[in-house]
């Protein structure tokens, strides 16, 4: 078909053409870009380093003028005045500003600019990396914080099992370092009336470390004293000197 031997004619001429290219770019000889040298004493420095050493120091000097009426003894007479003084250190930083660009060869105004525009972009970024790093940590503190409130939501009673301390990553979570427990409960006396119309259906809740809390069973109708008679059996670690045995005697 004729549009089939044009689509041929057309991909070999352009075969053709990208061999003609490569061989015409191996053709042409190397070529290397030498930076310009200066002679400053009896040594040669790179004329772009020469430049951008100068330009610094000029920065660094306008910068020591912007901080000049915050010196002594500049700052007593300048700190009244600072909507007055700024405006003409401001000129005279933009004075030795042109005069320093027109006298680099190789730096030229719209260089410094787009290098300042690059440099406060960078910054911007860096910014926003740290701000995004550090609002990732709080938020991560946060959790960690209120994770116990986090877990109780979620139905686990004992989160601390969970996540454990040093001391149960250190120990790769063995349970060599605990010791069984056992909690007599025998009765408790001098309750108040946690309601006015009935007396108080007493049970005992019992909270201790990494243990899941426990309760005894509920003694109905025990009013102010309650005979428990109880035992419970709990885990006990010598070396935990934070936690406490916490019994609490509560009214179903």
């Amino acid at each position: 078909m004729p549009e089939e031997d044009a689509l041929a004619q057309a991909q070999g001429r352009i075969a053709y053409l990208e061999n003609e290219i490569k061989s015409l770019r191996a053709a042409l000889p190397a070529t290397t870009s030498v930076a310009p040298k200066i002679v400053i004493g009896s040594h040669q420095v790179d004329q772009r380093t020469y430049e951008e050493t100068i330009l610094l120091a000029v920065l660094v000097f306008m910068l020591g003028l912007c901080l000049i009426p915050f010196l002594r003894p500049f700052r007593y007479c300048c700190e009244t005045r600072l909507h007055k003084v700024y405006p003409i250190i401001t000129i005279i930083n933009l004075i030795f500003l042109a005069a320093a660009l027109n006298q680099l060869a190789l730096i030229s105004f719209n260089d410094f600019f787009f290098g300042v525009v690059n440099t406060f972009e960078e910054c911007l970024e860096r910014t926003e990396q740290v701000l995004i790093g550090v609002a990732a940590l709080f938020a991560i503190g946060v959790v960690w914080k209120f994770k116990d409130r986090v877990f109780e939501v979620l139905g686990v009673e004992n989160a601390s099992a969970i996540f454990g301390d040093f001391r149960d990553w250190a120990t790769c979570w063995s349970m060599k370092r605990f010791h069984p427990l056992e909690v007599f409960i025998w009765k408790v006396e001098g309750l108040p009336s946690a309601r006015l119309h009935s007396p108080n259906d007493v049970f005992c809740e019992v909270s201790f470390g990494y243990n899941v809390v426990m309760k005894t069973r509920v003694h109905h109708r025990a009013g102010h004293s309650c005979n428990f008679k109880e035992t419970l059996q709990l885990n006990f670690d010598p070396f935990d000197s934070e936690r406490r045995l916490t019994l609490s005697i509560k009214s179903q």
